[in-house]
């Protein structure tokens, strides 16, 4: 097991030129647990953020050089600085003057003469809600980085091995990434990415205690002794240990996310060494034996269609994942994605784009990763708030999926964003209008409705076969695209026979039966 360290003391930035206001923050944090710095002005103030990267800043109003309000507008303007919480500090009392400070971002206001109670509280409640929002953010961050890790391509394995190692040490803010493999009873160093001189006279005598503490353990392990540490096992596909991924510096020990990263990391890593060795072996063959080169060749084939078959059951993992968050199972995205290649293959999509949209279409939902379990498993209706956060999970799936070159992830890139929009364009999140609207996307939603619509719910009971048949035809040219609508109709059989299986018939509504009136 691994331990995390504890989290540091909320840092709190006092922004006021008079010092005698800032020996009393002084006094009033610090003795309970808060680290307190300052700024004598909001020129100051500015450059303080960005060097010591405080949790909130205390900011008094009248200042010289750079007032209040304009150094919380400055901060808010700064994108890496929009979740900073910033307190004004005021002795003003006038309406205008808060809703002024609130229009510019603040966050929250504290009036003088203080009062300590209060100003402890406020600073504890916003300290905690930051770092609640860092770790949604964090945890966005890992979900979008285990997508790229398990997509990662390149002609040449090596490549590979080095890019792996650069992005684990940049998603885990470690500064040295390490690879080692073992032959034999001897070990040796594979990739070693470092983003700082971190080097040491003895770091071979370093690595060498590393890799016996990680054969020892058999499990990830991590140290804060000299230099924050952690190691990951790479096993073979018998379970064998046959190397080990090193990750060196950092601020903190890796929290269970970064741990997570480095695992699926590490193994990825090793297939990249499985193939490396195996190249070599191929060229060694080749040289000897060049009537091998067929059988060789097809090994290789193989080998890298097992990858590309890992990339995307990790895709279908993590689809599964986000249902799951969400009181759903397995059998939605599965049952949703047939309904959605059987309209396919009416529009006369290609087995080939069929097969791309039975991979993608699970993955409509994964944007649900970044919206609070408080509004996803919410029983009750969900306020106009909670339906604001909600309503943003098609972006949040986007954005997770955006930039790739894999025709599958593009695909379900434009999924997850579109699958809300509807054909009249009353959708989200960008009211999209009929033809604008991928379709890929206007597929998805009739597929994704018509499952929902014939399944239970804890908010409401299962909708017969015919129900939905009705509704999806009463939505044709408002919801729905009425082109994918005739394809659902036309396919109806094959829908009805996935619906079976699922469901079973249920008397007096037999779906297959039902089918055979269109």
């Amino acid at each position: 097991m691994y331990t995390e360290t504890r989290a540091p003391s909320p840092h709190v930035l006092v922004v006021d030129d008079e010092v005698a206001n800032i020996l009393l923050f002084q006094a009033l944090l610090e003795p309970r647990g808060f680290k307190v710095s300052f700024a004598r002005d909001g020129e100051e103030a500015l450059l303080r953020i960005a060097e010591l990267e405080p949790d909130i800043v205390l900011l008094d109003v009248v200042m010289p050089r750079m007032d209040g309000f304009e150094a919380c507008e400055r901060i808010k303007q700064n994108p890496q600085w929009q979740h900073l919480p910033v307190v004004l500090i005021t002795g003003l009392d006038a309406i205008r003057d808060r809703v002024r400070g609130l229009e510019l971002g603040a966050d929250d206001f504290v009036t003088k003469p203080v009062v300590k109670e209060e100003l402890v509280a406020r600073v504890r409640s916003l300290v905690r809600t930051k770092r609640l929002q860092d770790q949604v953010l964090r945890y966005q961050r890992i979900q979008q980085a285990l997508f790229q890790l398990s997509t990662l391509e390149s002609e040449s394995p090596q490549d590979v091995l080095d890019a792996l190692a650069r992005r684990t040490a940049d998603l885990t803010g470690m500064e040295r990434v390490v690879v080692t493999t073992i032959e034999g009873n001897a070990w040796g160093i594979t990739a070693d990415y470092r983003r700082s001189e971190l080097a040491t006279e003895s770091f071979i005598d370093v690595i060498e205690q590393k890799v016996q503490s990680v054969l020892s353990a058999g499990k990830p392990v991590t140290d804060s002794g000299t230099m924050n540490y952690v190691g990951v096992p790479l096993h073979n596909s018998d379970g064998e240990i046959r190397g080990a991924l090193h990750a060196f510096g950092g601020d903190t020990l890796p929290t269970s996310e970064h741990i997570q990263v480095l695992t699926i990391a590490g193994q990825r890593i090793f297939n990249e060494l499985q193939l490396l060795e195996y190249n070599a072996r191929l060229e060694r063959e080749v040289r000897q034996q060049t009537q091998q080169l067929e059988d060789a060749m097809e090994d290789l084939r193989l080998l890298n269609l097992k990858l590309v078959q890992a990339g995307e059951d990790t895709m279908q993992r993590l689809a599964v994942a986000a249902e799951y968050r969400d009181n759903d199972t397995a059998e939605h995205i599965d049952r949703m994605s047939l309904y959605a290649v059987a309209i396919s293959r009416e529009l006369g999509w290609s087995p080939e784009e069929q097969r791309l949209m039975r991979l993608a279409a699970p993955m409509h939902d994964v944007g649900k990763i970044g919206i609070p379990d408080s509004i996803l498993r919410k029983n009750g209706k969900l306020n106009d708030e909670e339906w604001e956060q909600m309503r943003s999970h098609p972006i949040i799936g986007g954005q997770l999926l955006s930039g790739s070159s894999s025709k599958l992830l593009q695909m379900a890139e434009q999924i997850a964003l579109t699958h809300h929009e509807k054909f009249n364009g009353t959708g989200y999140p960008y009211g999209l209008q009929g033809e604008t609207i991928p379709m890929s996307g206007r597929i998805v939603a009739l597929a994704d409705v018509f499952d929902a619509l014939t399944s239970k719910r804890c908010y409401k009971p299962a909708w017969s076969f015919e129900e939905g048949v009705k509704r999806i035809q009463e939505e044709s040219g408002k919801h729905f695209d009425p082109r994918v609508v005739d394809a659902f109709l036309a396919a109806l059989r094959e829908i009805a026979n996935i619906y079976e299986n699922a469901h079973g018939t249920t008397s007096p509504d037999d779906a297959h039966l039902l089918a055979e009136k269109y």
